[in-house]
Order: C-alpha cells, then sequence, then structure tokens
C-alpha cells in the first residue's frame, strides 16, 4: 500500500527526498508498513495545507482504516485489519469494535505486572495469510470475540486471573481455528514451560511475528526500556524482549514518532 499510495501521489512528493527510520531495522510485527502508509497520508495533507490531528477522534480514526484497507490490491481476499492504523492514529491502549465503530481508551491497572512485546525470527507475509484462511468456520471467529470481550471487562474491574485467562484462551481459540502456523508452535510449547509467564499469545499474521508476554514486574530488572532473553539461541530463535513501564506507550509509539 505504501509504495502504491506514493506512486499515485509522486507530484506531490516529487520535490521531497523521503525516508523512513525504523528503529526495529525492518524485523516485521510492530506495525511498520502501515505507519509508512500512515506517514505518507498525513505527509501529503500537510503539503496540501491540510493538517489531521494526532490522536485523532474516533470518526477521522475509522474513515482512515477504511482508505488504508483500499489500498490493498487484492480486494477478493480478506483486508488486513487496521488496528495498528486505528491505535496509531488514536494513540492510546484501547478496546476496539470495528462494527459499531466504538474505540474506548484504556488505562494499565495493575502496576505489579508488566506486559511485554518480543520479536520473533519468524515473518508470515499479511496478504499471504489471509489469502489462504477459511471464514466458513464462523463460530471460531464468534468465540474469539466473545474471548475479547472477556478480556476488555477483565481490564475494566482490574481482575488480572480473568485478564490472563483471557490471553490464554485466545491462543488457544487460534491454535484450534488452525490460524497459529507450524512453525511457531514448538516456540509456543517452550514458553508454556516457563513458569514467570502467566499469559502469552502470538500476534501478526498466524500468530508468527510478535509474542505478548504478561508476567509480574518483579521478574524484570527495573528500567524504563529493558531487554531480556529467557532463551538461548541454541534454544529457540525467539528475539530480545522489547517493554516498557507504560504498556500502554507501546501503542503510542508510531503516533509520537509523527507529532515530532
Amino acid at each position: 500500500p505504501c509504495q502504491r499510495y506514493y506512486q499515485q501521489a509522486l507530484g506531490v512528493f516529487s520535490e521531497y527526498e523521503l525516508a523512513f527510520k525504523d528503529p526495529h531495522h525492518a524485523a516485521g510485527g510492530f506495525g511498520a508498513s502501515s505507519a509508512q502508509w500512515l506517514g505518507l497520508m498525513l505527509l501529503k495533507d500537510l503539503l496540501s495545507e491540510r493538517s489531521i490531528q494526532i490522536p485523532c477522534d474516533i470518526q477521522t480514526c475509522f474513515k482512515i482504516r477504511q482508505q488504508y484497507q483500499q489500498w490493498f490490491a487484492e480486494p477478493h481476499n480478506l483486508r488486513p485489519s487496521g488496528y495498528d492504523i486505528l491505535s496509531q492514529l488514536y494513540g492510546h491502549m484501547m478496546y476496539c469494535d470495528p462494527a459499531s465503530h466504538c474505540i474506548r481508551p484504556l488505562s494499565w491497572p495493575w502496576p505489579d505486572y508488566q506486559l511485554i512485546i518480543a520479536k520473533t525470527h519468524f515473518k508470515t507475509a499479511t496478504h499471504t495469510h489471509l489469502s489462504q484462511l477459511d471464514m466458513s468456520d464462523h463460530a471460531s471467529f464468534d468465540r474469539l470475540g466473545d474471548i475479547v470481550k472477556q478480556a476488555y471487562h477483565a481490564l475494566e474491574v482490574a481482575d488480572i486471573v480473568a485478564f490472563a485467562d483471557s490471553i490464554n484462551a485466545y491462543r488457544c481459540g487460534l491454535q484450534r481455528a488452525g490460524l497459529v502456523e507450524p512453525v511457531v508452535q514448538p516456540l509456543m510449547q517452550a514458553l508454556m514451560s516457563k513458569p514467570e509467564l502467566i499469559a502469552f499469545k502470538g500476534c501478526g499474521a498466524g500468530s508468527a511475528d510478535v509474542m505478548l508476554l504478561l508476567l509480574p514486574k518483579n521478574k524484570l530488572r527495573k528500567r524504563r526500556m529493558f531487554r531480556l532473553r529467557i532463551f538461548s539461541e541454541a534454544e529457540h530463535p525467539l528475539g530480545e524482549f522489547l517493554g516498557t513501564d507504560s504498556p500502554a506507550s507501546l501503542f503510542r509509539y508510531y503516533s509520537e514518532l509523527w507529532s515530532q
């Protein structure tokens, strides 16, 4: 989408030399491709003397998400959800219901627990994954939606046990529905043996790009940004974990880049 958008708007960008600074060095799984498209779209609006404020209001968020989805070249296939676009535009950890155009900001209610996003060494192309999905099993997708609502309720009432159970239940639901890439299954089995993790799930196409981990903060060094490994390279190809003391800031990362 980014390349096609750039080619279409070449007349606007022709006088500028553009570069995208990716702190993760094109590792995949952190929303870089959608951030590139979003950056071009916001820059075009700025150069056209139309300025979109970040964070956006909810209706503008969904409008831009729809524009992003229309830039995918295979309209007969499923298109990406665009949740990364919404989170970058809205700028918060949030609950989102696209069917009702609902976004509700959330705060992290557990100071003694930490969310970590861990990059794996795997990458599944999103468009390839979506083209292979069988959407006939509506019941499985409905059950996954119910689990998301349970996790949202757990956050509202600050029930860490229910929240952890929801993350684990979502992972199991993805596995039962055949939505987890075989290449990442051994890694998930290994993570299940780590007692310091109270919940985890894969994220990205085929649950392969990154792992979302939940664990007590006393298992970590108290630094604003940290990296650690729980596996040696010989055990599993799991990249360094990346986290912050404020989980919501993970969702604000690219929004802050654009605002700078």
